[in-house]
């Protein structure tokens, strides 16, 4: 097996299991890391062997996410996909947004429920939980992105220069 066929294997598993995607976002992501240019969604379905309905099911994932980008290229009828320069930060705050939302489930129950006392203390472990992991992973968050913008150079790659849509 080749080292990239690998990889795009392994962070498909390794991806499904902590962020919960499906295997093939994780595959995408790692042919479109490994892609030295953009790939139309034929390219990724015939590289990966897989479905028209996966593959677009996925990469609507990951456009959700702010790991890859969509390129319309002057010249190419389809759209093309990238991994985007930024992906870590976007993925790192899509994490972020995620985790304050089970957050604030869990604030407006604690408020509004009527149930058992049972059930409120476990709304009330949940709020902590959550209110934990919101403020550490926005203080990661914006660490990482404050990191990666300053190790980024002034001039965009030639890929970038792509008009997005």
């Amino acid at each position: 097996m080749a080292a990239n066929q690998k990889f795009t294997e392994e962070l498909g598993a390794a991806l499904a299991n902590f962020l919960m995607w499906p295997p093939m976002a994780g595959r995408i992501s790692a042919a479109l890391m490994a892609s030295p240019k953009p790939l139309t969604l034929t390219e990724l379905q015939d590289q990966l062997h897989a479905s028209g309905g996966a593959i677009s099911e996925s990469t609507r994932l990951l456009l959700t996410t702010g790991v890859i980008r969509r390129l319309k290229t002057p010249g190419v009828r389809r759209a093309q996909y990238e991994w985007s320069d930024d992906a870590w930060v976007n993925c790192a705050k899509h994490t972020r947004d995620q985790v304050a939302k089970l957050q604030d489930l869990a604030e407006r129950t604690a408020t509004t429920s009527d149930g058992s006392e049972l059930f409120l203390s476990r709304i009330r472990d949940m709020e902590k939980y959550y209110h934990l992991m919101t403020d550490g992973l926005a203080r990661l968050s914006d660490e990482y992105e404050t990191q990666f913008r300053a190790e980024q150079p002034t001039e965009i790659s030639s890929t970038t220069k792509t008009m997005r849509t």
